[in-house]
């Protein structure tokens, strides 16, 4: 079966490893324990779904992910906007997807 990786836990994170739980292996990973806990609260596996695997971790504070990505066949980015170019610098050369959003600001 597939291995994704989700980068984000955050609602969007949350939802679309939800989703994909169904037909692949899915591993969520977020810098931050809170939003992989609220994930392991939200996403209850049954019948029809895989387990979904977290992992705090930061890949932006590491120089090489390579090791962490060489193990998934494709990534998703639910990350916000600021990261999302930082992102498809990481993955680049894989087969991933990227969903970014802005942050809201006061104006």
């Amino acid at each position: 079966m597939t291995n994704v990786l989700v980068l984000g836990a955050g609602m969007m994170g949350r939802t679309i490893a939800h989703d994909l739980s169904k037909d692949f292996y899915v591993t969520v990973v977020d810098k931050y324990a809170q939003p992989l806990a609220t994930l392991r609260e939200f996403v209850r596996p049954d019948e029809d779904r895989n387990t979904i695997d977290t992992l705090e971790y930061d890949m932006f504070s590491d120089k090489s992910p390579e090791a962490l990505l060489k193990r998934y066949d494709i990534v998703v980015g639910a990350l916000p906007g600021d990261l999302g170019y930082r992102t498809a610098e990481i993955v680049l050369g894989r087969d991933a997807t990227t969903w970014t959003y802005p942050l809201h600001q006061k104006i």
